[in-house]
């Protein structure tokens, strides 16, 4: 089942000490090791904006966007939905599924999103 591998085993990447001693570098390593369905929303997060396992990740992240478009999962409201409209489009052509479900979101929306404080408008053109 593709829930119960990592990203590490999806996507053939070996995890070693770096020696650096940082958030970031703490938290993609130790998920890179957890199994998909134990990722907390907040690595998921992370990992999408490091562009780490996104195929595997744009499903869990675009269903929890569906929950709660504007959720702040660590830093403010809509973080979340910040990582995912700054992927390239490139990402969304493999995912049409969440695509066509963000394209959705993002168009019953647009208002809401346009007047929110910290969401990137620059992105906002790839779904107009």
């Amino acid at each position: 089942m593709l829930n119960d591998k990592s990203i590490a085993e999806l996507e053939n990447i070996l995890c070693t000490d770096c020696g650096i001693d940082s958030y970031v570098v703490r938290t993609n390593h130790n998920a890179l090791k957890k199994p998909l369905n134990q990722l907390s929303i907040e690595e998921v997060r992370l990992l999408i904006t490091q562009k780490i396992g996104v195929k595997y990740l744009l499903p869990v992240a675009v269903n929890a966007l569906e929950d709660d478009l504007f959720q702040e999962v660590t830093y403010y409201d809509g973080d979340l939905l910040n990582a995912v409209l700054n992927l390239p489009m490139s990402f969304w052509n493999d995912n049409k599924n969440e695509y066509e479900k963000m394209r959705v979101l993002i168009k019953s929306n647009y208002l809401k999103i346009q007047s929110a404080e910290f969401i990137d408008k620059e992105f906002l053109i790839n779904w107009e």
